[in-house]
C-alpha cells in the first residue's frame, strides 16, 4: 500500500511540476513614489556664435538650476574668461563670453544643475570644446 501511494504521489508531483511555466521573469524592484531618482545631467554640446560672442550650452536632458548656479569658462592654461548675464532655458543656457580665440580649446563648467525630476543634489557638469 505504501509503495502504491508513493508511486501515485510521485506521478502526480511529476505531472504538476511539468505543467508549470518554465520561463519565470526575474523579480524586479517596483518603483515606489518614495523611491529617489538620481540622474546626472550632462552637457550635450557647446556652440559659439562669433557674431554675438555668445556661448550656448545644451544639456542632454531638461534641468533645474540652483539659486547659486554659475558658469565658468577656462582656457587650456586654466585662466578664467569673463562671462556675462546667463539666459536660462529648460535644456540650455546662453551667455556672452569675451576672449575666445579661433583654434583654441576651452572648458565650460556649469555649477548648480540637476536633471528635472531628480531627487539628487545639484552638481557641476563640464565639457571641453574648441572654437
Amino acid at each position: 500500500m505504501k509503495k502504491r501511494f508513493a508511486a501515485i504521489f510521485l506521478t502526480v508531483l511529476l505531472l504538476v511540476t511539468t505543467a508549470l511555466p518554465v520561463t519565470a521573469a526575474p523579480k524586479q524592484n517596483p518603483r515606489h513614489a518614495a523611491a529617489k531618482v538620481h540622474s546626472r545631467p550632462a552637457i550635450e554640446r557647446v556652440r559659439y556664435d562669433r557674431k554675438d560672442h555668445e556661448l550656448k550650452v545644451v544639456f542632454s536632458t531638461k534641468v533645474r538650476y540652483s539659486k547659486n548656479m554659475r558658469v565658468v569658462v577656462k582656457d587650456a592654461k586654466g585662466n578664467v574668461l569673463k562671462t556675462g548675464k546667463i539666459d536660462r532655458d529648460d535644456n540650455d543656457i546662453e551667455f556672452k563670453v569675451t576672449g575666445l580665440k579661433h583654434g583654441r580649446s576651452y572648458t565650460v563648467i556649469v555649477y548648480g544643475v540637476k536633471a528635472r525630476g531628480s531627487d539628487g543634489d545639484f552638481v557641476s557638469v563640464s565639457k571641453k570644446f574648441e572654437i
